[in-house]
């Protein structure tokens, strides 16, 4: 008898493992793309700001899926297509791509490598909401960051991207502004 409920521990204890490694491989990214234009087998990387490779792949025609993990909860990087450089004399890299853990989807066209539309991030509609704050206080103000960023986070307190605006603050506002972000984000 023993010796069975020993074989059953084992066995559960196996499909526990197999549950949370499961699990760990579903909590990564995929980033479905479709880019008109783009041409067949051109090499399509995630960059970060220094250039590390996040994830590459093969296009197939103007398609492409990379896959990956995120550490953090979010965290930006660009698209990079090695056949870009050469056909239309950018650097290859398009505009910031704020990435989470989950399914997204890209899309644009290779003549407008800087526009490139991201959906199914959170993170990416925050930064665009901010980039629009800022906009919007470059008119009214002589360093527009601190008004965009304060108005920012009071209506944005649940967003991973108000952490990072937060840093742009003089430290008399910081701890102001941090009070204010939700437990979520504080524990990001």
């Amino acid at each position: 008898m023993k010796k069975y409920i020993s074989i059953l521990i084992v066995c559960i204890g196996f499909l526990l493992v197999s549950n949370s490694v499961a699990a760990q491989s579903d909590s990564g990214f995929v980033l479905r793309g479709k880019i008109k234009g783009l041409k067949n087998r051109s090499l399509v990387c995630l960059v970060s700001f220094q250039n590390d490779t996040l994830s590459k792949t093969l296009s197939k025609g103007s398609r492409f899926v990379l896959k990956g993990q995120l550490i953090n909860e979010t965290g930006f990087y660009f698209l990079s297509v090695d056949t870009i450089k050469y056909e239309i004399g950018q650097d290859g890299r398009s505009n910031t791509l704020w990435l989470v853990n989950g399914k997204m989807e890209l899309t644009g066209r290779i003549h407008e490598f800087n526009e490139l539309r991201l959906k199914g991030s959170e993170v990416q509609q925050d930064w665009e909401a901010y980039k629009a704050l800022q906009d919007k206080h470059v008119k009214e103000a002589a360093w527009p960051a601190i008004p965009a960023v304060q108005e920012f986070i009071g209506s944005h307190t649940n967003s991973l991207f108000a952490p990072m605006m937060i840093r742009m603050l003089p430290p008399d506002m910081l701890n102001k502004a941090y009070g204010r972000l939700s437990e979520r984000v504080k524990q990001s």
